[in-house]
């Protein structure tokens, strides 16, 4: 008796493994797996939304921000460098309301040597060596309204679409 209770316990734990492994199968192979699109942003923010008040972040009257959010160890943000000089050269040329800011994630003296050292002139430096809430990669530029909520932000090194955007968006400040 002992032997047919085993044998019929088996036979049950047999039968449930193959329910499942086949359960586990057709989940699978009925939704493949696909790469992400290149197309995606990771907004940290959405636009309209304020911006965390940060100690040295001030909006100058009528003026947009645009920060310039760095680490000084980023490969991608050494990478950005010569688009960050196109873009303050941009800015200065036209005349464009918008105020500079660079943004390290790290101390304030590290941020004012990060933006010296790579010739990247911008108004302000702050540093955040604590990070900043919802901001996880870099760089990171980040436009705000006069009034300091996010109008436009954009993730990662930028390619030629990306900065195309970004310096329509400046000239759209002029």
């Amino acid at each position: 008796m002992k032997s047919l209770d085993k044998l019929t316990n088996m036979a049950i734990l047999l039968v449930c493994i193959v329910v499942i492994a086949d359960m586990i199968y057709r989940d699978m192979s009925s939704a493949p797996l696909r790469a992400p699109t290149s197309t995606a942003r990771l907004e940290p923010f959405r636009r309209g939304e304020a911006f965390p008040r940060m100690t040295g972040l001030r909006q100058e009257s009528g003026k947009s921000s645009l920060l310039l959010v760095v680490k000084s160890s980023c490969k991608y943000c050494k990478d950005s460098i010569p688009f960050y000089q196109r873009l303050v050269n941009e800015i200065r040329s036209t005349n464009a309301a918008v105020q500079l800011v660079g943004l390290c994630l790290e101390s304030d003296t590290a941020c004012a040597n990060y933006f010296s050292e790579t010739q990247v002139p911008v108004d302000v430096t702050l540093g955040a060596p604590n990070g900043l809430p919802r901001i996880q990669r870099t760089p990171t530029i980040v436009m705000l309204d006069p009034n300091g909520n996010v109008a436009e932000i954009w993730v990662g090194a930028l390619g030629e679409d990306g900065q195309k955007a970004v310096l329509t968006a400046i000239t759209k400040r002029s």
